[in-house]
């Protein structure tokens, strides 16, 4: 069976718990590639027209919906902040699956730090050209980056080697996949294609070629009977259907 996919997405401010502790408005917004952006405001007692219904979940956590598309977000407010100063300006982070640990792109280099504290334990070298996507493996000691460089490197957090560099896109990589434990993973790139590796032979077993401009964003979907990549591109959002080994 084909899933369908409801290509709205919703965004609303980013301090909105602070404004609602404070009994202020928050701005909320429904969006889709091919239709005109619904905008409109929360306050703390509920939403202010039609177009969206929320309901606090608890203290920090406000469930929205835009009623047109039936589109339905949670949205979770952060117990804590602290700065991790990087020198340039981020574009890409993630933390391990228990936090613990983050890693954040800091120019040419990543920052790994302290999930609690926000304490750089290690600075991670190798790129040549600006960082652009960072993710643990799941079994949060290794961490895959992508660059403008084109290559795609494989690190020990614990140590700060690279054991690994897959070199094949012929512009930047964007975006970042982990299929399973991590013996595959998946890369986008500004050049419009996906390809697949194998880790242990530094091996690209498949390339997809969309001829539509830059991958954005891809996740791996484990859907019934069949494992899915979902790549997002500036105008699209498609699914393809992979049968990995």
């Amino acid at each position: 069976m084909t899933p369908t996919v409801n290509n709205w997405w919703l965004s609303l401010q980013h301090d909105w718990y602070d404004g609602f502790t404070n009994n202020e408005k928050a701005w909320v917004s429904a969006h889709r590639l091919d239709t005109a952006t619904s905008h409109s405001y929360l306050n703390p007692s509920g939403p202010t027209d039609s177009v969206f219904t929320s309901n606090l979940i608890s203290k920090r956590a406000l469930e929205v919906m835009h009623k047109d598309s039936g589109t339905t977000t949670r949205f979770t407010a952060p117990v804590s902040s602290y700065s991790v100063t990087p020198k340039h300006n981020p574009v890409s982070l993630d933390l391990t699956s228990s936090s613990a640990l983050g890693a954040v792109s800091d120019g040419k280099d990543i920052l790994v730090f302290e999930g609690q504290t926000g304490t750089v334990r290690r600075t991670l070298s190798g790129h040549v050209a600006e960082v652009d996507t960072v993710k643990f493996f799941p079994s949060d000691k290794v961490l895959l980056t992508g660059g403008s460089d084109m290559q795609i490197k494989i690190w020990s957090v614990e140590d700060g080697s690279c054991p690994v560099t897959l070199s094949g896109h012929k512009r930047g990589v964007t975006c970042l996949g982990i299929i399973d434990r991590g013996k595959e993973v998946v890369s986008g790139s500004r050049d419009g294609t996906i390809k697949v590796w194998i880790c242990g032979t530094q091996e690209c077993t498949s390339t997809f070629s969309l001829h539509c401009g830059t991958i954005n964003n891809i996740h791996i979907l484990d859907l019934p009977e069949v494992r899915t990549t979902c790549f997002i591109n500036r105008f699209l959002l498609n699914l393809w259907y992979l049968i990995f080994e």
